[in-house]
């Protein structure tokens, strides 16, 4: 899959996006009148929650019934790769 926003990885300086080089040793803006960064920040969020429950289902299914509804589990994963690439993965 070939990813049409900024590569990670990204952090917050002084309230600014930016992106770390690969040699890790400066930083660089991300550009955000880039559409496939502005779905990406915005479905942020949504990809928290996502995580969460997967952890949460994965972990408490298990424990519970010994099993993991993993069909579930990747639909939840594969909605959420659509909302912040705007592509079905």
């Amino acid at each position: 899959m070939n990813a049409a926003h900024t590569p990670a990885p990204w952090v917050v300086l002084g309230g600014n996006i930016r992106r770390i080089s690969p040699a890790g040793d400066t930083t660089e803006p991300v550009p955000l009148d880039n559409p496939a960064n502005t779905r990406l920040i915005a479905a942020a969020p949504k990809l928290l929650d996502a995580m969460e429950t997967v952890l949460f289902a994965m972990t408490n299914d298990y424990e519970t019934n010994g099993t993991i509804d993993y069909v579930a589990v990747a639909m939840l994963c594969r909605s959420m790769i659509e909302q912040a690439t705007g592509e079905a993965p």
